[in-house]
């Protein structure tokens, strides 16, 4: 979506195949934690703007999330941003 010549903006979502491995070393400290497996597709959104210098060279600022299949420890979201020409 073009805001001006040079700058639009981008929205993006869909779904993400992700996995998430998780191995526990026993110890008194960590019971009730097992080696697990996850493997799910979950919602992923994102936003972004780029601004075009020219023709040929552009600057791409985005950020992202997704979201990852239920564990034991993580969080349930991956944040991603990036940048570059």
């Amino acid at each position: 979506m073009p805001f001006t010549a040079n700058l639009s903006g981008l929205l993006r979502a869909g779904i993400a195949r992700n996995s998430v491995k998780q191995s526990f070393a026993s110890s008194s400290a960590a019971t009730g934690f097992g080696d697990r497996s996850n493997r799910d597709s979950k919602a992923k959104v994102g936003i972004g703007l780029e601004y075009e210098y020219s023709g040929a060279l552009a600057f791409r600022a985005e950020w992202e999330q997704a979201r990852l299949p239920v564990n034991q420890i993580t969080d349930s979201k991956v944040n991603l941003a990036s940048g570059g020409d």
